[in-house]
């Protein structure tokens, strides 16, 4: 009868366990998932950048946004940058986070991120939702950066339905305006391209549609004005918000 009683303790013990467990994760919260995806790529296991596993991407994304990732990471060959030539949870090339705060989710499962890079205030809202999940576990549809461009419309742009990057433009480069040295990169996105200057810390934008030139982050002043581009294709003439022109030369 004893032996009888171990068993069955042992039995129901065991049942516990597994019902736990399987609560456990049905309530993970989506602020518990935002950190557990900053973790995974801190230790290099994150979804970005790889290609050995749908899964991964699939552990935290979900949607049009999962497929979009892993399109990006799997068409861009050994060596070329993709959609993605920034890193996608801190919103930079460059990064030297401090203040890194994970806010609690709100009542629609939106969970705030903020820090300062390099000394400026940053804040990333990631949007999850059960949805679609058939075990209710919370995954990530949408990632909006402080300047309202969202990650999926950046990789959208960036990737053809064939899930190859889209080609680089005509102005991609390494120029000098002036005497400053500036690289142009389009892959971003098909409708602004990103300008980084030697004598500058910060990003700037092109609008690749009006070529108007000015600041990455729009709370940071910086310069405003044109790119002329000449009959190849390539940027030759800068012109600031005064009016005046600046020669601009590739970089052999």
């Amino acid at each position: 009868m004893k032996f009888k009683f171990v068993i069955l303790a042992a039995i129901i013990f065991a049942v516990s366990a597994v019902g736990f467990g399987q609560s456990k994760t049905k309530t993970l919260t989506p602020d518990a998932v935002v950190k557990d995806l900053y973790a995974s790529q801190k230790a290099n296991r994150g979804p970005f950048f790889q290609k050995k596993s749908r899964a991964l991407v699939d552990k935290y994304f979900i949607g049009d946004l999962a497929d979009l990732i892993w399109k990006d990471a799997v068409g861009t060959k050994k060596g070329e940058v993709g959609g993605l030539d920034f890193d996608p949870l801190y919103y930079a090339q460059d990064t030297q986070i401090t203040n890194f705060v994970i806010a609690k989710a709100d009542e629609n499962g939106v969970v705030k991120v903020r820090f300062k890079n390099m000394g400026k205030d940053e804040e990333i809202s990631f949007s999850l939702t059960t949805a679609n999940t058939s075990s209710k576990i919370y995954k990530i549809d949408s990632i909006v950066y402080s300047d309202a461009e969202d990650l999926e419309s950046i990789l959208s742009a960036s990737v053809n339905d064939d899930g190859k990057p889209v080609e680089k433009v005509a102005f991609e480069g390494d120029y000098l305006v002036g005497s400053v040295k500036c690289n142009v990169t389009s892959n971003l996105s098909g409708y602004w391209a990103r300008v980084k200057c030697d004598d500058q810390e910060n990003v700037q934008i092109i609008d690749t549609e009006t070529m108007t030139f000015g600041t990455f982050n729009k709370a940071e002043k910086g310069r405003r004005g044109k790119f002329v581009l000449a009959g190849d294709g390539s940027i030759n003439k800068y012109i600031d918000g005064t009016g005046k022109e600046t020669a601009v030369s590739r970089v052999k």
